[in-house]
């Protein structure tokens, strides 16, 4: 019998100090009875501070409920509460793996209450869950170059299993990392301690991914997500945009585009020029400033009808190296998905050469009128007279001073008939005169 106060005293000092977290609690009035150096370090009361606290006061309002669904405890035997969420005096919330049992404290039952922090595993355990759920690819590496987590968006992405590749060498795992620029940006990123973002191409999959990487105490996390549809639609656009510049720049119509304040957001080479040719600027130096004011005022009168949602064209009138140019320009609104007009779309088609064509083919008809009203006029009375003088000369008998007198009018009718001809070559001669 004189041992069992040194026993106890034993067993008291290995509750105090021992390394794991416990307490002892009235199961009734849920007060605390007693509590060890771990749980005042890990809950961050003092003794007198959490005596006076009942056992709800240790858990999240969210979690109290799970003290009423705890499973029985059995006299004689530890009982596993599960893993619970426990609150420190800051408010900080941690994960403990709780276990319980029966006891006799003071002469009275009580309950020992060992909690185990667990709050590391948890919380790895949560952000691993976490890292599993989002769609984007995602891995960490070391200071040697090994996998130490990869989640299911980067099995699917490299077709491999996680087990395969967790403790393996990203180099030798993935050799090709090294001949793309995944080598050197994954090295700037541990040597320099910064974040990197860049594309690149997985060659085992056909693939494109955005990649950012940030370095880490152990090493460097990595991000990816497959972009190979948005580059290829990139790819596509830009395509589409070049072959649409070429055709626009390979032509000598002006086409540009105006917003909504009147300024020019896009132009073709032919237009550019034109617009150097007239400010003396640079073609990508160009503002409102460098045109001339009552050009500024006319044209800015076209985009306002414009920008009021019609379509029109307009005959531009103007000279080149001392010749008159003429030009037909469309205006036509562009409507956003709001049915508003956001920009109107310019295009001016030279057309000085059709212009004078026409011009010439109406002084032509007006040549070609006279000619024609020549030959109904002018041709119709001496060649009248002529065939009626023939008819008489051979028609009858005449005395030859008749005769001589007949002829003599035959030879003046003829005359004025020649005349007429002269003439009407001379009109022709300058009908050619118009045309050429």
């Amino acid at each position: 019998m004189q041992q069992l106060p040194t026993i106890t005293e034993e067993y008291l000092h290995l509750f105090r100090e021992g390394p794991l977290t416990m307490y002892i609690y009235d199961d009734e009035a849920e007060k605390f009875l007693a509590v060890n150096n771990t749980a005042l370090c890990q809950y961050g009361y003092s003794h007198e501070e959490f005596l006076t606290l009942r056992l709800s006061d240790i858990q999240p309002v969210e979690e109290q409920d799970a003290l009423i669904q705890q499973p029985k405890i059995v006299p004689g035997m530890y009982t596993s509460s599960g893993r619970l969420r426990h609150r420190r005096k800051n408010g900080e919330i941690f994960y403990v793996q709780s276990y319980s049992h029966q006891t006799i404290f003071e002469q009275h039952t009580a309950i020992l209450f060992l909690a185990i922090d667990v709050d590391q595993t948890e919380k790895a355990l949560e952000i691993e869950n976490i890292l599993d759920s989002i769609t984007d690819a995602f891995y960490t590496i070391n200071h040697r170059w090994q996998f130490t987590h990869v989640n299911k968006a980067y099995e699917k992405l490299l077709g491999r299993k996680r087990e395969d590749m967790i403790g393996g060498n990203i180099w030798e795992l993935f050799p090709y990392g090294r001949e793309f620029s995944y080598y050197d940006r994954y090295h700037q990123v541990v040597k320099d301690q910064v974040s990197v973002h860049f594309e690149e191409y997985i060659p085992i999959n056909n693939s494109w991914v955005s990649v950012n990487a940030y370095p880490t105490t152990e090493g460097l996390a990595v991000y990816m997500v497959d972009i190979s549809e948005q580059r290829q639609l990139r790819e596509t656009i830009y395509t589409n945009e070049q072959n649409l510049r070429a055709i626009i720049n390979n032509t000598t119509d002006l086409i540009w585009l105006v917003n909504t304040d009147f300024k020019i957001i896009s132009a073709n080479r032919a237009f550019r020029d034109r617009m150097a040719g007239i400010t003396g600027r640079a073609k990508d130096k160009l503002a409102d400033a460098d045109y001339p004011a009552d050009l500024l005022v006319i044209w800015n009168a076209y985009y306002r009808q414009a920008m009021d949602g019609n379509s029109f064209k307009i005959i531009w009138t103007d000279t080149k190296d001392g010749n008159p140019i003429y030009e037909e320009v469309s205006f036509n609104p562009v409507f956003d998905q709001q049915d508003k007009v956001s920009a109107i779309s310019c295009f001016s088609r030279d057309i000085t050469e059709a212009r004078i064509d026409r011009e010439r083919i109406l002084r032509q008809n007006q040549q070609l009128r006279k000619i024609a009203w020549i030959q109904s006029h002018e041709v119709r009375s001496p060649l009248a007279n002529i065939m009626g003088l023939v008819q008489l000369l051979t028609a009858t008998d005449m005395p030859e001073e008749e005769f001589l007198n007949m002829l003599s009018m035959l030879k003046t009718s003829a005359d004025q008939l020649n005349q007429v001809i002269f003439d009407i070559m001379t009109q022709a001669n300058n009908h050619d005169d118009v045309a050429d």
